[in-house]
C-alpha cells in the first residue's frame, strides 16, 4: 500500500514538517496492525523524500530513531534532495526583491512581493546555500543535520538528477542567462530607454543590474520616478546589493543618470557562491522561462519598443554534489569517478549505499524510466514482513500490496 504526505505549511521549518511526519509513520505503524487476521501480513515501511521531502524524512526518522520510537522502515530513498544545500541564482534573487520592494503599485508588486515572501520562509532560509536575506540560517541547518546524521536503522539510498559526469549546465560563470530591454519614441528627439535588465551566472562582477521608469514620460521632457538595482561580486564569499529609486526632470537629451543609491547592503556568505549556478545538478529555467515571460508581456502591454534575450540556459537547482552528499565542496566534482561503483561506493565518499546517477543534467525530480526502475528494485529487495503472517519478503508488486482493510 502506498501513501503520499504533503504539509499544510510546505515552507516551514524542517523539523517542523519533520514533527507532522513522525505522526503519519506512527499512525501508519498503528494503521498496520490493527485488527490483523491470522493469515494477514503488514510490512515494513520504505520512505521515498522527494527534493525538500527528502531533508523532512531524514530529520524525522533520525529523530525517531534518538527518542528509541520504531519507525517500522527499512529503506529511505533521498530523491534529487540539498543534502549540502539548494539554489536559486542570486541574480534573479534580487531581482525579486527590488520588484517587491520598489515595482509599481498594482498587480506586478504583488506578485514580487508573494515570490520574495516565499524566498523569505523558514525553509527556503535553511535549504538554500546563499540567500540575499540569509541571517544564518543554513548553516545553522547543516550543522544541526550534520550533528544529526543519517537514520541507522534503515538502508539509505539517493538519486540525483544532475549529471553523475561532472558535465556543467553548459555555460560559463559569467553568462548572460537573462535580459530585457524597453525603450519609447519620443517624436524627433529619439528615443529614451525606460527599462533595462541583465541577469549573470554568479561569477562575474556585476551579477544583476536593472534600471525602470515607472511612469510614462511625457512627450517633451521627463518628470520621472526612476529605479535601479546593482548586485556586485566583492569576492567569492561576498556581493553587494545596491538599489534607489530617485525622482527628476530631464530634457530627452542623454542617458537618464542612475549612480545614485539609496541603499547599500553587504550580504557575507560562509562558501564560494560563484561556481553553483552552472553546476552540475538538477535544474530549473526559471529565468529564461516564467521571469522572462511575464517580463516580456508587461513590456507589450505598456506598448514599449522591446527586446528580450532569451539564452534558453537552465540553472543548477540542486548540485549533483549536494544530491548524493559527497565528501568535497566542489560542486563540479565528477560524482562518477569520486564514489566508484554507484551499486557499492566507496566507504567515505557518500553516506548512501546506493546511488542513481546519469551523464546528463535533468530537470529537478524528473522521473525517467531508469530511476523509476531503480526505485522499484530498492523498494521490492529491502520490503520485509513486519508483522502477521509469513515470514519471507514479498517477490514483486503483487506481493508487497498488503490485504484489504490494512
Amino acid at each position: 500500500m502506498g501513501e503520499n504526505c504533503d504539509f499544510r505549511n510546505g515552507t516551514d521549518l524542517i523539523e517542523e514538517n519533520g514533527q507532522s511526519l513522525i505522526a503519519v509513520i506512527n499512525e501508519v505503524n498503528r494503521r498496520k496492525q490493527a485488527n490483523l487476521a491470522p493469515t494477514q501480513r503488514c510490512y515494513t515501511n520504505s520512505i521515498v523524500g522527494a527534493s525538500m521531502g527528502g531533508q523532512v524524512v531524514r530529520w524525522a526518522l533520525r529523530t525517531m530513531e534518538n527518542q528509541n520510537t520504531e519507525h517500522d522502515c527499512k529503506l529511505y530513498f533521498s530523491l534529487d534532495s540539498p543534502h549540502k544545500g539548494a539554489t536559486i541564482p542570486l541574480a534573479l534573487q534580487a531581482f525579486i526583491k527590488f520588484g517587491a520592494e520598489h515595482g509599481p503599485e498594482d498587480a506586478t508588486r504583488q506578485v514580487f512581493r508573494e515570490r520574495w515572501e516565499g524566498l523569505q520562509s523558514p525553509a527556503p532560509k535553511q535549504l538554500l546555500a546563499f540567500h540575499l536575506a540569509t541571517n544564518g540560517e543554513h548553516t545553522a541547518y547543516i550543522n544541526m543535520m550534520n550533528q544529526l546524521g543519517y537514520p541507522q536503522k534503515t538502508r539509505n539510498i539517493a538519486s540525483a538528477n544532475g549529471s553523475g559526469v561532472g558535465n556543467n549546465q553548459g555555460y560559463s560563470n559569467n553568462t548572460l542567462m537573462g535580459g530585457a530591454h524597453g525603450a519609447i519614441n519620443i517624436f524627433s528627439l529619439g528615443t529614451a530607454t525606460v527599462f533595462n535588465l541583465d541577469l549573470f551566472a554568479a561569477g562575474n562582477s556585476t551579477i544583476s543590474k536593472f534600471f525602470r521608469v515607472l511612469e510614462q514620460p511625457s512627450k517633451t521632457h521627463l518628470h520621472l520616478l526612476t529605479g535601479h538595482m546593482m548586485l556586485e561580486k566583492q569576492s567569492n564569499n561576498t556581493v553587494v546589493y545596491k538599489d534607489g529609486e530617485v525622482q527628476r526632470t530631464l530634457l530627452f537629451n542623454g542617458a537618464i543618470p542612475t549612480s545614485q543609491w539609496d541603499r547599500s547592503q553587504t550580504v557575507t556568505f560562509d562558501k564560494d557562491f560563484t561556481n553553483w549556478d552552472n553546476s552540475p545538478g538538477g535544474n530549473r529555467n526559471d529565468i529564461s522561462g516564467s521571469f522572462l515571460d511575464a517580463i516580456e508581456d508587461g513590456l507589450k502591454d505598456q506598448g514599449f519598443n522591446y527586446s528580450i534575450a532569451r539564452p534558453g540556459l537552465r540553472q543548477s537547482f540542486i548540485p549533483t554534489v549536494s544530491a548524493l552528499d559527497l565528501a568535497t565542496d566542489n560542486m563540479h566534482t565528477n560524482a562518477s569517478d569520486f564514489i566508484g561503483l554507484a551499486s557499492n561506493p566507496n566507504t567515505g565518499t557518500t553516506p548512501f549505499k546506493s546511488i542513481f546517477i546519469q551523464s546528463n543534467n535533468q530537470a529537478h525530480v524528473f522521473m525517467s524510466q531508469g530511476l523509476l526502475d531503480f526505485a522499484k528494485t530498492e523498494i521490492f529487495a529491502n520490503t520485509k514482513v513486519s508483522c502477521g503472517g509469513s515470514t519471507t519478503a514479498p517477490q514483486g508488486p503483487g506481493d508487497v500490496e498488503p490485504p484489504s482493510g490494512n
